[in-house]
């Protein structure tokens, strides 16, 4: 078991669906309001990439058929899936990106 899913079942998220199979453990970015696990698209690309040397279209496609098109039938519901956004004028990284709700916090 990955160390954020740890995580997620030490703070009482142990029912929420999270992947095993592959382990997109490293594309976990937090947990919705609703207790669904949050994961980065582009981070669950790059796992494929580097776990399983598949190439960024072939992570794509796979994602797309085997995760997206399963989701309806997780047993604890889907999971949230975003896409991390840059902006031109930020001078980041894509390991230094944020998370939306992060970088507007108190502006709800």
């Amino acid at each position: 078991m990955g160390k954020k899913r740890d995580i997620l079942n030490e703070l009482g998220y142990e029912g929420a669906t999270v992947f095993e199979n592959p382990d997109y453990d490293n594309a976990i970015i937090g947990v919705s309001h609703d207790f669904r696990v949050i994961y980065s698209f582009e981070k669950m690309v790059q796992c494929l990439v580097k776990e399983d040397n598949m190439t960024e279209e072939e992570a794509i496609d796979f994602i797309g058929y085997n995760t997206i098109r399963a989701m309806p039938y997780f047993p604890n519901g889907p999971i949230v899936l975003i896409d991390e956004l840059l902006f031109e004028n930020e001078e980041q990284d894509s390991s230094e990106v944020t998370s939306l709700d992060e970088s507007n916090q108190g502006n709800v």
